[in-house]
């Protein structure tokens, strides 16, 4: 299945992207999920993790946060993006764990973490806290995990 998106769509917007912007992200992602063997993945797999990375760094800036907890937060980001590993060739993999741990950094900062989530289908609170045991900001913890989670 390839999914196409729409980039004139006024539905597809993000973040502080341009327009422009916007265009060359979709088309990164359609060419990731292409599987055609002439492109250079690892230069794509780049591209859209700068993106990521710009977003993360300005979605904290705009938080109303006390510049200390604002700080421990991009603290917290910049190990996310230095333990990743980029020979890792499971481009959507690398990508969709660092995504993760950018999510759970930020529901560890705006979510109470012994909290329930106020709908627990599937245990998702439990998977939740499971994930984010231990050193869950080391790409290879995650990735550890992501590959453990994948078999059951």
């Amino acid at each position: 299945m390839k999914i196409v998106f729409n980039t004139d769509s006024d539905v597809q917007i993000g973040g502080k992207i341009t327009k422009e912007e916007r265009i060359e992200y979709f088309s990164l992602v359609n060419q990731l999920t292409s599987r055609n063997p002439e492109l250079d993945y690892e230069t794509i797999t780049g591209r859209l993790m700068e993106y990521l990375r710009r977003e993360a760094f300005q979605k904290v800036d705009e938080l109303g946060y006390e510049q200390s907890k604002k700080d421990k937060m991009k603290s917290d980001l910049e190990y996310i993006f230095s333990t990743t590993d980029h020979s890792d060739t499971n481009y959507i993999g690398r990508i969709n764990i660092v995504s993760f741990q950018i999510i759970i950094l930020f529901t560890e900062n705006c979510h109470p973490p012994d909290s329930v989530f106020s709908v627990n289908l599937n245990n998702e609170y439990d998977n939740y806290t499971n994930l984010r045991e231990g050193d869950w900001k080391n790409y290879i913890v995650m990735r550890a995990r992501y590959n453990y989670f994948k078999i059951q």
